[in-house]
């Protein structure tokens, strides 16, 4: 299991990596410079996580978040760039985590998954807006900021395999929460990705920030 000094751990090495690669982007004078120097400085923390046991996704989830605080114009354009190559990567990822859903055990998970998805709802809704509130944002951005998140599962979907991986080494009762964790996950993500889009429609509607969307939305009523 992940303890205080390895979450700890991960978080520097990923911060690290972030304020040295940071000033560098900004002397490449090419994009595809860029993107090279940023895909190898990712694996390499993957690998330096993967040998030191601590997390790659953590590190390279605080290597990303403080690189684009230090070299905000060269993350922007990175990450313009690699949205145009995002699709496969997110559908293999997609179907990684697929593999582990077992049909069987959705039954047993009714109440487990009941309660899990109404946390993760509330969490995310109240979240956003204590954020939104914190932050001085306008009331419709604080009431509807939420609701644009709930679709939103990739980071969790990823914590739900490191931890199939890290308790599978415990037997039996380990294999068994492993499973019961990542089934949990996966159900009710199919219940977040039907009503999370509408959701979200409905909130940038209500927060005027759809552009053309609100006109297509009264004319059709």
């Amino acid at each position: 299991m992940v303890s205080g000094a390895e979450i700890g751990s991960s978080l520097l090495l990923g911060a690290v990596g972030g304020l040295v690669v940071g000033p560098l982007l900004a002397r490449l004078p090419s994009l595809e410079g860029k993107l090279t120097l940023t895909i190898g400085v990712l694996v390499a923390i993957a690998g330096i996580a993967d040998q030191l046991a601590i997390s790659p996704l953590l590190a390279n989830m605080a290597f990303g978040t403080v690189l684009v605080n230090v070299a905000p114009l060269s993350a922007r354009a990175l990450v313009e760039q690699i949205s145009t190559m995002g699709a496969p990567i997110l559908i293999g990822f997609f179907v990684i985590a697929g593999a582990h859903l077992r049909l069987d055990l959705l039954p047993s998970l009714g109440l487990l998954g009941l309660i899990y998805l109404l946390a993760r709802m509330l969490g995310k809704v109240g979240g956003a807006s204590l954020g939104a509130w914190l932050s001085k944002a306008s009331p419709k951005v604080r009431q509807n900021i939420g609701f644009g998140l709930l679709s939103q599962v990739g980071v969790a979907i990823g914590l739900s395999l490191v931890v199939a991986n890290e308790f599978t080494g415990f037997g039996e009762k380990g294999r068994t929460l492993a499973l019961t964790v990542i089934n949990v996950l996966l159900a009710t993500t199919v219940v977040t990705e039907i009503v999370g889009p509408v959701l979200t429609r409905r909130a940038l509607l209500r927060a005027g920030e759809a552009d053309g969307l609100d006109k297509t939305e009264e004319h059709r009523e």
